[in-house]
């Protein structure tokens, strides 16, 4: 009986939260905490950064790009800014010039 006496008031403090009093001694805590293990930080740092160097000097860089492109000779007398907007589908639809897409798709 006497257990379950203790264990209401603490389960109240506990559903109240933190006080900023409770918050600053878990922060002094754990920057103790954080400056006793601060070689230990260090040198695992130091390693993966270590880690990290070596395989960014040693592989080789990849890129991949594919390339698009479409000439517009201005003869539909359309402004850039309307062809940039039927390019995200907003605006009136561009025409183009089917010869020159074919062209182009024969060209890679």
């Amino acid at each position: 009986m006497a257990e379950q006496e203790q264990l209401i008031p603490f389960q109240e403090e506990e559903s109240k939260g933190m006080s900023l009093k409770e918050i600053l001694a878990a922060a002094k805590e754990y920057w103790h905490e954080i400056r006793q293990n601060r070689r230990l930080i260090a040198y695992i740092t130091a390693g993966v950064t270590a880690l990290m160097l070596a395989l960014a000097l040693t592989t080789k860089p990849t890129y991949t790009a594919i390339l698009t492109f479409m000439v517009d000779d201005g003869s539909d007398g359309s402004s850039s800014a309307t062809t940039l907007l039927s390019a995200f589908g907003l605006g009136k639809p561009a025409t183009q010039n089917l010869d020159k897409i074919v062209a182009l798709s024969k060209s890679r």
